[in-house]
């Protein structure tokens, strides 16, 4: 703070050598006003002084306690010569908590005092012993009323007759501090009263004295003080009743309602409406201001006495003379008398609607001149250029129903999910009701929650799919594809009757096609040169979320694949994959069966052209 007003101070001096004399008073009266608020600013930053929760100290074995039990309830204090010194604005809630905690000068001195043995004691000092110590217990429980701040219980034990010494009864007074905005109430003395006679024998509840601190005693069964709690009961019904048909009749402005109640209805009210609210109304419907002054008052009885519950003789309307009646208000409600224009009015107003519609005409025309501007840019622009991904999705667009939908029924639901999410939404609408209802589901889950899938792994899905379609559509390959397709959806016996009678005639093509329909848990009846391949260009992430539900035979048969360094990172990352959804661990299996059938493809093209 002083080096930034000190930067002030040397760019102040040195602007006021090149300015007049009124500017160099000007620039000196700034620096000083600066030199002020910096001073006012480094002194409310100043930490504010810490005030002591009680005069007395506390004891040395105690302070500590204390301490921690502030700490623990978000107060700060320090200690200073046995006292606990806390902000003030934390000083209630500081006293609060060693109040309850029994942590007070007062509660520890007399603790200490009942804890003390002296057999030289005598049985009146030990009854004084207790009786100080019960005081101080009954304090603490009566400031623990919600009304109440601070209670301090005073005893004077009574004393039996004897010859020539009359009885004294037992007494007790109660020195109580109330909260901010809570009254002395005949409840609150009567409950004092039971707790100080049912903890003390031979007191009795008429000799309990309360005392408040504007120094008004009370006692049990005070009948002012129930009269002054019925009063207030009784005002706050009457405000009740009066806010609520006040609130009812808005707007008659300036009204007074004054209510009768018994207990917790009204039964009557008077009403006070202002003259000048009648007359407004004779004024702007030119009607007499006697006939408006019945007929608005009647609709004005009849609306509170609905509110009451009650019959419209119950309430009274009669109005008072204000400032504003006579032509005033009337003037106010229906306007001034109409005058001739001027001629300056006329023609100012006539200046400003030109104005108006001259602004208007040349928004509409700019707004058209951007719009013409902005169709002529998209004109003039290039043919955007279409991505191989694009060209591969409208070509799947352009496929009759049938043969998209062929194309498509090989797949997993995580596959067709990434189709129909790229493709228009009406083909794709279209596509999931010729869809079987579970698989349709499966999509449409798939679609609620989209998988993260990388750009290599979209290509490779349409790249599979144009392959179909070119083998539907291309002679050459049209009995592999409709031999794998079969076999596809054969199942059991049925499909090993078919693969054997292939094999037994073209072994080349019973390879072709096994290796078209190997599926990831299929992996374990696949070379492993071919397998090290696939798996040595999968990602390791992949391949962790597609073991997540393989079996040991599958496990085995990788782990052997991968090698031993390899092995112990995918166990590594293995262990410490997040919980994944079964579709991302069936979309991850698909993505390394088909890097199977990839590389087993380039394999076997691999060796054809080094035999030939």
């Amino acid at each position: 703070m002083v080096k930034v007003l000190y930067k002030l101070w040397l760019r102040l001096k040195a602007q006021a050598t090149v300015t007049g004399r009124i500017w160099q008073a000007a620039l000196a009266a700034l620096a000083v006003l600066a030199v002020a608020g910096g001073i006012w600013l480094m002194a409310s930053d100043a930490a504010p002084q810490r005030k002591a929760v009680f005069n007395q100290p506390l004891p040395a074995e105690h302070v500590k306690n204390a301490a921690a039990m502030l700490s623990g309830g978000g107060i700060e204090c320090q200690i200073v010569g046995g006292r606990l010194l806390v902000q003030p604005d934390a000083l209630p809630a500081a006293r609060k908590i060693l109040t309850d905690a029994s942590l007070t000068p007062q509660d520890l001195a007399a603790q200490a005092a009942s804890s003390q043995e002296d057999i030289w004691l005598s049985e009146s000092q030990r009854s004084q012993r207790a009786a100080a110590a019960k005081a101080e217990r009954l304090s603490r429980l009566i400031g623990q009323f919600p009304d109440v701040e601070y209670a301090e219980v005073i005893f004077e034990g009574g004393r039996a007759g004897k010859i020539g010494q009359p009885a004294v009864a037992a007494t007790a007074a109660v020195n109580l501090r109330m909260r901010a905005q809570a009254r002395m109430s005949a409840q609150l003395v009567n409950a004092i009263a039971d707790l100080l006679a049912g903890s003390n024998a031979g007191l009795e509840r008429t000799a309990v004295c309360v005392i408040d601190q504007r120094g008004r005693s009370y006692r049990p069964g005070d009948e002012t003080l129930a009269q002054e709690d019925r009063l207030a009961n009784r005002a706050r019904v009457a405000d009740y009743w009066q806010q609520r048909i006040a609130g009812a009749l808005t707007y008659v402005p300036g009204l007074t309602v004054t209510a009768a109640v018994q207990g917790e209805s009204c039964t009557a009210a008077s009403l006070l409406a202002p003259r000048s609210y009648f007359e407004a109304i004779a004024a702007s419907r030119n009607l007499d201001i006697q006939q408006v002054t019945r007929d608005e008052s009647a609709r004005i009885a009849a609306a509170a006495a609905r509110i009451i519950g009650a019959d419209a003789k119950a309430v009274s309307v009669d109005c008072y003379t204000d400032a504003l009646s006579g032509k005033a208000l009337a003037a106010a409600f229906v306007g001034p008398p109409q005058q001739g224009r001027s001629g300056w009015a006329v023609a100012g107003s006539g200046v400003l609607v030109a104005a108006g519609v001259f602004c208007i005409i040349a928004a509409v025309r700019r707004r058209r001149r951007a719009r013409a501007r902005t169709a002529a840019e998209q004109v003039a622009q290039p043919p955007c250029e279409i991505t191989a991904e694009e060209s591969k999705i409208r070509r799947l667009e352009l496929l009759a129903d049938d043969d998209l939908l062929w194309v498509l029924a090989a797949e997993q639901t995580q596959t067709i999910a990434i189709v129909l999410s790229r493709m228009n939404p009406r083909r794709s609408a279209a596509m999931l009701a010729a869809l079987d209802a579970p698989i349709a589901r499966q999509v449409v889950m798939h679609l609620a929650h989209p998988l993260t899938v990388d750009e290599r792994t979209v290509q490779d899905v349409l790249d599979t799919l144009i392959d179909r379609l070119n083998a539907l559509h291309t002679p050459q390959g049209q009995g592999e594809a409709v031999i794998r397709d079969i076999l596809t959806h054969a199942g059991g016996a049925a499909g090993g009757t078919v693969m054997d009678l292939v094999a037994s005639s073209q072994p080349q093509l019973a390879r072709n096609i096994r290796r078209d329909m190997l599926g990831f848990e299929d992996l374990e009846l696949v070379d492993d040169d071919e397998l090290r391949a696939a798996l040595a260009a999968l990602d390791p992430q992949v391949l962790a979320v597609a073991m997540r539900t393989a079996g040991q035979a599958i496990r085995t048969k990788i782990f052997h694949c991968i090698g031993g360094r390899a092995t112990r990172d995918l166990r590594r990352q293995m262990d410490t994959l997040p919980p994944v959804r079964l579709s991302e661990v069936e979309a991850a299996q698909d993505h390394v069966a088909r890097m199977v059938r990839r590389c087993g493809s380039t394999l076997d093209e691999a060796r054809e052209a080094a035999a030939t």
